[in-house]
């Protein structure tokens, strides 16, 4: 019994000292990764284009007249608030949140377009909705 036990406990040993290097190597590719990333500042991009920064990535904002579109939601509600605010856009005059995929990254702020519609692919929203 006291054999069992004992190659039980080795087992597992080992596969948590696995798990625990597949998951440090995970950390240390994704954390490079990100490094690379280089996102633009917050501010007008070209005329009618605007970038709001949210730490690695970016979320695009598109003007006609006083209405807004945006590509994706960002990753931060607080910081894509405070960059709108930066660019003074009202998140209420947003009318359309385009979303290419809806990873956190791309979601986070959507809360803030309360007046907007939402546009996503068809395999998305299957993946929201429970179908897939």
């Amino acid at each position: 019994m006291k054999k069992i036990i004992k190659r039980i406990l080795q087992v597992t040993g080992i596969l948590i000292a696995i798990l625990l290097i597949v998951g440090i190597g995970f950390y240390i590719k994704i954390s490079s990764l990100i490094k690379n990333m280089n996102p633009v500042k917050t501010g007008e991009v070209i005329e009618g284009v605007y970038a709001i920064n949210d730490s690695y990535v970016n979320m695009f904002v598109l003007k006609d007249s006083n209405q807004y579109i945006t590509i994706d939601a960002g990753n931060n509600e607080k910081t894509i608030a405070e960059g709108l605010k930066e660019l003074n856009i009202n998140p209420d005059n947003v009318v359309a949140v385009l979303l290419t995929h809806t990873d956190r990254d791309h979601v986070g702020a959507l809360a803030l377009f309360k007046n907007a519609k939402i546009f996503i692919s068809r395999p998305e929203e299957q993946m929201i909705n429970g179908q897939k």
